[in-house]
Order: C-alpha cells, then sequence, then structure tokens
C-alpha cells in the first residue's frame, strides 16, 4: 500500500508540473496580449487627441468665417 501512495504522488507530482508549465505559458501570452492591448490603446488616444485637435482647428475656422460673414453684412 506504501508503493501505491508513493506511485499516486509521483503521478500527481507530474501533473502538477505539467500544469504550472502549462499556466506559465498561459500567463506569458496573456502579459504578451495586455502588453499589445495597452499599446494599442496608447495610440488610439493619440489619435483622438489627433482629431479632437484638428476639430478644434476646424470650429474656431469655422467661428472666424461665421464672424467675417457677419461683419459682411
Amino acid at each position: 500500500e506504501k508503493e501505491t501512495v508513493n506511485n499516486d504522488l509521483i503521478v500527481a507530482f507530474g501533473t502538477a508540473k505539467k500544469d504550472k508549465e502549462s499556466i506559465r505559458e498561459l500567463y506569458k501570452k496573456l502579459e504578451d496580449r495586455y502588453t499589445k492591448l495597452q499599446e494599442e490603446m496608447a495610440m488610439s488616444k493619440k489619435t483622438i487627441n489627433v482629431i479632437n485637435d484638428h476639430i478644434l482647428e476646424l470650429q474656431f475656422e469655422n467661428n472666424m468665417l461665421q464672424a467675417s460673414l457677419n461683419s459682411a453684412k
């Protein structure tokens, strides 16, 4: 019986070792994906800021044109 328990423990240890490696691989994939998403978010924020700046410029230009049109009337 002692040998059976010992064999079961050896099998359990092997399984735990495989599971640990599998978890490490999955963690690495998640970490890589997280890094990629962070980079994508940073790029999106930059793009949004550029678009917002352009919208402000267009609004300013529109206001200037509207003021010019109003003073021409």
